[in-house]
């Protein structure tokens, strides 16, 4: 199925943002993507953590639109983390 909305209604959908946050334990791979996401207009990087720990206890209260999770982390997994 195909949408077409009017010129108005895309230019409102375009200027709205998805907010993010990662949770990896690999440096590398975590300073990569921040680098990412923050060159990418639209999409704000709300917070980033190397543990699952750190993640549970504050990602409530920042209530990002999509979080970008490893599953293997150290201690807690990202499966617990999700639960």
């Amino acid at each position: 199925m195909f949408y077409c909305y009017p010129a108005e209604r895309a230019y409102f959908y375009s200027m709205q943002s998805i907010s993010i946050s990662i949770i990896e334990d690999n440096t590398a791979v975590r300073k990569g993507l921040e680098r990412i996401i923050q060159e990418t207009d639209g999409f704000p990087l709300l917070s980033s953590y190397e543990n699952a720990e750190d993640a549970i206890r504050e990602l409530p209260a920042i209530q990002p639109d999509i979080v970008i999770m490893d599953i293997q982390l150290p201690g807690a997994s990202g499966i617990d983390c999700v639960r």
